[in-house]
C-alpha cells in the first residue's frame, strides 16, 4: 500500500476548532497530503524520552477551508516546581518534494513529505490538505523525571487555538558517550567508531532521518552505518 493510503495512525486533537482540522502523530509516519483525518481521538500530543534524548512529533492541520497560519509560540513545559525552558523544543515546516520517478513498492508519483526547513511564516494551508509541522523535544540533562506540560498556540486568519501538550522524562539519562566500539559499513565491514564521523571533532548531530534535525539520541552515530 502507498504511503498516501496509511490511515492506522494519528490522533484528532479534541478541544481544537474544526476549521484547522488539527490532529497529531508520531515522528515517524510519512503523511500524505489527502490523508483524511484520524478517527481517533485524544486530548493532547503525548510523548516522552530520557534525559538526554531527542522526541519528534508531528502536529498537523488539515483545514476544510484555506487557511494562513500567522505566529506559531512555544509555552515552557512544567512538571509542578521544574521545568523545561521552551528554547529545547524546535518547530519546523515539513515541506514536501514532487516524486517524478518512484523507486520503491509505497512511493508513487506524487507529493512526498521528507525535507525539515525552518519554519517560514506566514504559511498558507490549501483546503482539504495535510500540512505537518514537526516539533522536536529535548530532556536536558539534569531534569527531574515527571510529566511535563505546555502548549503551542498558533495564530491563523481564522483565529488563535491551543495544542496541549504533555511530555513525560524518564527518570534515566541515556549515555554521553557512544557505547559501540564498532560498527560496520554498508557493504558489511567492520571499521571503528574513530573513522566515523561521528568519531570526529568537526561532526555535527548525525543520525537523524531528515537533514537539519537532531537525532533521538545524545550521542548518534551516521545512519551510513549499523551498530554491531
Amino acid at each position: 500500500m502507498r504511503f498516501q493510503h496509511w490511515t492506522g495512525y494519528g490522533y484528532r486533537l479534541a478541544g481544537t476548532p474544526d476549521w484547522a482540522g488539527a490532529w497529531w502523530c508520531e515522528w515517524g509516519w510519512k503523511v500524505g497530503r489527502t490523508r483524511a483525518l484520524p478517527d481517533e481521538t485524544r486530548p493532547a500530543v503525548r510523548l516522552s524520552a530520557a534525559r538526554g534524548e531527542y522526541e519528534p512529533a508531528q502536529i498537523v492541520l488539515r483545514p476544510p477551508q484555506p487557511l494562513r497560519l500567522l505566529e506559531a509560540e512555544l509555552s515552557d513545559l512544567r512538571s509542578g516546581e521544574n521545568r523545561i525552558p521552551a528554547q529545547h523544543i524546535e518547530l519546523r515546516e515539513v515541506a514536501y518534494v514532487y516524486v517524478e520517478q518512484p523507486t520503491d513498492s509505497i512511493g508513487t508519483f506524487d507529493e512526498y513529505p521528507d525535507p525539515l526547513p525552518p519554519l517560514q511564516l506566514p504559511l498558507d494551508i490549501p483546503a482539504g490538505r495535510n500540512q505537518p509541522l514537526w516539533l522536536t523535544f529535548y530532556a536536558p540533562y539534569g531534569t527531574p523525571a515527571g510529566v511535563y506540560q505546555g502548549d503551542l498556540t498558533l495564530h491563523t486568519n481564522r483565529g488563535a487555538f491551543k495544542i496541549p501538550i504533555e511530555f513525560t522524562v524518564y527518570d534515566f539519562d541515556l549515555p554521553r558517550a557512544p557505547m559501540a566500539q564498532r560498527v560496520r559499513n554498508q557493504r558489511g565491514a567492520r571499521i571503528p567508531v574513530s573513522q566515523t564521523a561521528h568519531g570526529k571533532a568537526e561532526a555535527r548531530t548525525l543520525g537523524s532521518l531528515h537533514a537539519g534535525v537532531p537525532s533521538r539520541t545524545a550521542q548518534p552515530v551516521q545512519l551510513l552505518y549499523q551498530l554491531v
